[in-house]
């Protein structure tokens, strides 16, 4: 499904600000922590600059060895998302259709936004919520990313259960959107459900339908699909991640969480492995779960 920044993360934002430590998961966590960080942030500092030789401080890292990264047989990526677009991407792969667009999310958004405005932003519970979809509907890459109609995906498998653990319908716009929406078809705000049900008629059937996060693993992805999170070319962090993920196993999946790429060209089905997943406790910044594999007869 379609998604943007939410629980995915980036390598850096458009901003130029590096990632805090408190967006990174498992930082604090095992018997050495001070050594663990210094090494995790090493890394981040790695990843994002480098002394500029003319005395100017710090620059972007270096430009990628184009010969390394080239070949490269491609990268496991993971995306997470909601068994509401299983059968979609059993038969047509990942990324080959836009739900974001197909739905008409962003226009059903704005319907629901001044609603929202009006009727539950003066209430404490719904202030950030309500803020943070009127940030979304700005489409904005200011800062962090919040552009969707893409397919993201992560090297991190944490980071893709996470996101699929945070939004009910797979999709971050999407489960905001019909959130605030159901909040106020409970509070009985007059006139609603309005023109929903005619106009809108698969996000209104999702509002209701039956559905469960599942994780789907893109194998060795080519990197000729792939751009980062702000459309520009991957190589960079490609070739950081490989040489990571060589060099040290175990601060690998810790910075693997503030990566974050564009599919870019459809993944066939028989690229991807898909699973259920099955959470075992109700934090989703850091859940523990189990995944049950699924086949395309699952998807009826």
């Amino acid at each position: 499904m379609s998604a943007a920044r939410g629980a995915y993360g980036s390598c850096y934002s458009s901003s130029g600000e590096v990632p805090s430590r408190a967006g990174v998961s498992g930082v604090t966590r095992g018997s050495s922590r001070e050594a663990r960080e210094e090494k995790i942030f090493t890394g981040f500092s790695l990843l994002w600059a480098k002394e500029d030789p003319r005395g100017g401080g710090l620059i972007r890292m270096h430009s990628p060895n184009k010969r390394s990264v080239q070949s490269a047989s491609g990268l496991d990526l993971y995306h997470g998302t909601s068994s509401l677009f299983l059968r979609s991407i059993q038969e047509f792969g990942l990324g080959a259709k836009n739900p974001v667009d197909a739905w008409r999310i962003l226009e059903f958004g704005r319907y629901v936004l001044p609603l929202a405005e009006a009727y539950l932003e003066a209430r404490s519970e719904y202030l950030v919520q309500v803020d943070a979809f009127r940030t979304m509907l700005s489409q904005s890459r200011a800062g962090m990313n919040f552009q969707h109609g893409n397919t993201y995906a992560s090297p991190s498998k944490f980071t893709a259960v996470r996101y699929a653990l945070s939004n009910r319908h797979g999709s971050e716009i999407l489960s905001y959107a019909l959130s605030l929406f159901e909040a106020m078809l409970i509070k009985s705000v007059p006139g609603l459900p309005g023109p929903v049900p005619e106009q809108y008629p698969k996000i209104w059937q999702a509002l209701n339908a039956r559905s469960a996060p599942i994780l789907i693993r893109v194998k060795s992805a080519p990197i000729s699909a792939l751009r980062s999170e702000f459309d520009e070319p991957p190589e960079e962090q490609v070739e950081w991640l490989e040489s990571l993920r060589t060099s040290d196993s175990e601060v690998f999946p810790v910075l693997a969480q503030q990566c974050n790429f564009r599919i870019i060209q459809p993944t066939d089905p028989s690229m991807l492995e898909i699973s259920l997943i099955v959470a075992s406790g109700h934090d989703p910044t850091g859940p523990e779960y189990r995944l049950y594999p699924l086949s395309l007869e699952d998807a009826s």
